[in-house]
């Protein structure tokens, strides 16, 4: 058994205030994650982003500057598509710090 770790980030912006979106797809997993506030560039805003688990009613809040861990029970992962940002000034997003790791079991 062997366990691959990859330690990336990325970006995820939305062009639409209002409507939620997915952080990405369901085979892009996270066994660590950490959101940070992005503000579109070029355009003085001082807007939040928002971020919640799919499905739920609740939003949790991103202030411009801060950095959000998303807990994540030691041994589990989420995925991209169970994750979705919601944004006040199109452009706006969030900044995805994460790891993931995949443990591989055969030969």
């Amino acid at each position: 058994m062997s366990t691959q770790s990859t330690i990336a980030n990325a970006f995820k912006t939305s062009t639409t205030p209002g409507t939620p979106v997915a952080l990405g797809l369901s085979t892009v997993r996270f066994n660590k994650l950490d959101l940070a506030g992005y503000q579109s560039p070029g355009i003085a805003n001082a807007s939040d982003v928002k971020w919640r688990p799919v499905g739920s009613t609740g939003w949790n809040t991103i202030f411009p500057g801060t950095t959000f861990p998303v807990p994540i029970p030691e041994g589990t992962f989420l995925r991209a598509s169970q994750i979705e940002i919601d944004v006040a000034q199109s452009g706006d997003g969030v900044q995805l710090n994460y790891s993931s790791a995949v443990v591989y079991e055969g030969p």
